[in-house]
C-alpha cells in the first residue's frame, strides 16, 4: 500500500514518550507506528502510532498527526 511501518522508535524510548495509557492500562507501547511523508519539513512529518494488544487481538489507535517529538 506504500505504507512504511516500524515497530520501533528509538527517539521516542529516550524521550520517554513510548507508553500511553488506554482503558485504564498505563502500559501500551506507542512505538509501533506507520510512517507517512517521512522526508519533508519535520512539522510536515505523519505519524500514525498504535499499541499492539494481543491479550485483546485488536490494535489501539493513539496518535493520528506528526511526530510526537523533534519539532
Amino acid at each position: 500500500f506504500g505504507l512504511n511501518f516500524s515497530l520501533e522508535d528509538e527517539p521516542l524510548v529516550r524521550k520517554n514518550l513510548n507508553e500511553f495509557e488506554y482503558d485504564g492500562r498505563n502500559d501500551y507501547s506507542r512505538e509501533p507506528h506507520l510512517k507517512l511523508d517521512d522526508f519533508v519539513k519535520p512539522n510536515e512529518v505523519g505519524r500514525i502510532y498504535f499499541a499492539i494488544d494481543t491479550e485483546g487481538s485488536r490494535f489501539i489507535v493513539d496518535h493520528v498527526g506528526v511526530k510526537l517529538y523533534g519539532i
